[in-house]
């Protein structure tokens, strides 16, 4: 469960780190004994930022290319720390995003406040929600959608996905997939760097069931600061998809059809092979126009 921080953030440029969020870490770690990377959303925003670029580049065109309606506004499903969000706004578009975590939501509006650009921001679940609109196109990215644990729950939210997307409008959703000869104990590491702030990030399976469709990861989170470090270390459930089983969820939304596969590179005239062999998959997927 998310702990509720309500801190006040105050960011001039993308490497200052807040303090209140280093202080409360501080102090969490000594009386807590557990808790979630996704309450401090600028370490989880800076751990990302390489990927923006490439998903900013990506989504304009998509939309211009499988769109069948002007993209102008777009919602994201679980939208975190809200880096994304950010980036389209500056594009132009009017966004909407969602998410459980209040922190990560407070977090994102001071971010959009402080460069001049508004969102609205609304504390829902991915299984079912309601927006109060609709829009041309939505997003889910980076395996956001892999929080969803069982087959009820993911097929819900592509179903209310498309209720909130208008008949010929777009849904993007990224996430990792289980090819045939993965390692199924993987280990990842990348880091932050900069003059005042370093990041580690080790993001580790230490368990996975074929048959429950269970991923299960510890992400360890080391912060150094001016001399001062704290370390978080959370652990979490993913559900893991073969390629077949995730066409076999895509084929249950009628509502939904697959336009394209890309990968996490982005590149729009390189579509991939919905196979065996894919592991990083983006999904252009278009809301059907009703008969």
């Amino acid at each position: 469960m998310h702990l509720a921080l309500n801190l006040r953030y105050q960011i001039k440029d993308q490497t200052e780190f807040p303090l209140q969020e280093f202080m409360t870490a501080k102090t969490l770690n000594q009386t807590t004994s557990k808790t979630s990377w996704y309450d401090f959303p600028h370490c989880y925003d800076l751990g990302f930022r390489d990927e923006t670029q490439r998903e900013i580049r990506f989504l304009p065109k998509a939309f211009q290319r499988f769109s069948q309606i002007p993209v102008r506004s777009v919602f994201e499903g679980g939208c975190g720390s809200g880096r994304l969000m950010r980036a389209l706004a500056s594009k132009g578009y009017q966004v909407c995003g969602f998410d459980l975590n209040q922190n990560a939501l407070d977090y994102c509006s001071a971010r959009l406040k402080k460069h001049g650009r508004t969102a609205r921001m609304v504390n829902a679940d991915m299984r079912s929600f309601d927006l109060g609109q609709r829009f041309q196109a939505g997003v889910c990215i980076l395996n956001t959608f892999r929080h969803l644990l069982t087959e009820e729950d993911a097929r819900s939210h592509l179903k209310c996905a498309a209720r909130h997307i208008e008949d010929g409008g777009l849904y993007i959703l990224s996430l990792h997939l289980l090819p045939s000869d993965a390692d199924l104990l993987d280990v990842e590491r990348w880091k932050y760097q900069s003059k005042r702030l370093s990041i580690s990030y080790c993001l580790r399976v230490i368990d996975t069931n074929l048959r429950k469709r269970r991923e299960q990861l510890r992400l360890t989170m080391t912060v150094r600061r001016n001399g001062q470090s704290f370390r978080i270390v959370d652990e979490f459930a993913l559900r893991t998809y073969r390629a077949r089983q995730m066409r076999a969820l895509l084929e249950s939304v009628p509502e939904l059809e697959l336009c394209e596969v890309f990968d996490f590179w982005y590149e729009i005239d390189e579509p991939q092979p919905f196979n065996d062999r894919l592991s990083d998959a983006v999904f252009v997927l278009r809301k059907r126009g009703c008969p």
